[in-house]
Formats: C-alpha cells, structure tokens, sequence
C-alpha cells in the first residue's frame, strides 16, 4: 500500500470511530494567526519560496469548521505576488484529539521581472486535506495532515526589448504531508512550528495564534 493512501486510510479508521463519540471540542478553534514560511528546498522553477500570512478559523457548533487565508509570496527570481484562500471542514473528536476533514479552495497571483522579461502566473489551487489534532496536555498539541492538491496553473512571459511573448497552463496534482507542534503559552495566545513536505521539497512555518 502507497504511503498516501495508508495515509487516508488511517484517518478515516479513525473518523468512523470517533463517530460512536460526538466529544465536545476540547481545543480551540476560534482564532486569528500571523504566520512566516519559507521553502527549503526543490522549487527549480520558482527559487526558496518565502512568504508572510494571516488566516483566521471560526467553529460553528462543535462540528462545522470555517476558514480564510490570506499570504504573500516571493521567490529568488523577484516573482511576488499573494494567495488567497477559502476552506471548509467537518470536526470529529476521537478521545483526546479531533480529526478534521475538509477541503480548500485558493487563487494565486503573481508577477516580476527577469532582466528585461516581464512575468505573470496566475493559479487555482483546490485540495482535499485530512489532519488529526491531538492534546498531549494543556500546553502542548501535535498535528499530523495529509492533503491532495491541485493546481491549475497559467503562465506567461513578455520581452520588452523583442516584445516577443509565450504563455503557457499546466495542471500539477500533489500530496502534501505535515507535522506540526504548538505550545500554548496561555489560554489565548500560542506558537506554532509546522514542517510541510511533498516529494523533495520541504517548508518550515512558524506562527502566533490568538484563539478567543
């Protein structure tokens, strides 16, 4: 069995046990966070990736989970731009974590210049993800997710001395695998450290959560 799939089918054993148990939330989910990223490595096309974000999540009821995001970008090849995303997700709690299934949807925009050769990409980014949340105390919490994205991606590239210009669209699908850790430093204010990989590219984060 292939590692994503051993992946999916763990979390969904667990999913349907946890639906003998309709547990109350015990973690919050009502928060607005500040987050830094950084790519590590791979991304031949685009340079190490860094970017800055703000996102937000509110829980409704003890099962229906909303969020929004939002993070700039750049790359080594002065490309810049920002991504924008909506995601929805459905809480199970399972003993004394919770396992989250949703899906997300985002639009990316881009732009820069290589010399004197103007770029522009501009995506759609969907993805179906699965993450289980667990408490191993008051102050400390661990993630583990697994998503599949896809992204349809249009690009294009115009020559101010030739004004020659090319454009370009491909659809690349990924599974995308993190770990994270987070340390409450109170009842509302955190800091989180996650570490995403697919293939041989890898991306730290770091974040502040104020959950209310």
């Amino acid at each position: 069995m292939n590692t994503p799939l051993l992946t999916v089918t763990l979390l969904s054993a667990a999913a349907a046990l946890s639906a003998q148990s309709a547990a109350s939330p015990q973690m919050s989910y009502d928060s607005i966070r500040i987050t830094h990223d950084g790519k590590l490595s791979g991304g031949t096309e685009s340079g190490k990736l860094t970017g800055l974000g703000v996102s937000g999540s509110v829980l409704f009821g003890e099962n229906i989970l909303v969020g929004a995001a939002w993070r700039d970008f750049n790359s080594e090849n002065s490309l810049e731009g920002d991504i924008k995303s909506l995601s929805l997700g459905y809480r199970l709690g399972v003993g004394s974590g919770d396992i989250i299934i949703g899906a997300s949807y985002g639009q990316a925009k881009g732009e820069g210049y290589s010399g004197s050769t103007a770029l522009v990409i501009d995506a759609d980014i969907m993805s179906l993800n699965l993450t289980y949340r667990h408490a191993f105390s008051s102050s400390f919490e661990g993630f583990v997710s697994y998503s599949r994205v896809r992204t349809e991606l249009a690009a294009g590239s115009y020559n101010l001395n030739t004004l020659a210009a090319v454009g370009a669209s491909t659809t690349l699908s990924d599974n995308v695998f993190g770990l994270a850790l987070r340390y409450n430093l109170t009842r509302a204010l955190d800091v989180t450290v996650g570490y995403n990989w697919t293939g041989s590219d890898g991306a730290v984060s770091v974040s502040a959560g104020y959950n209310f």
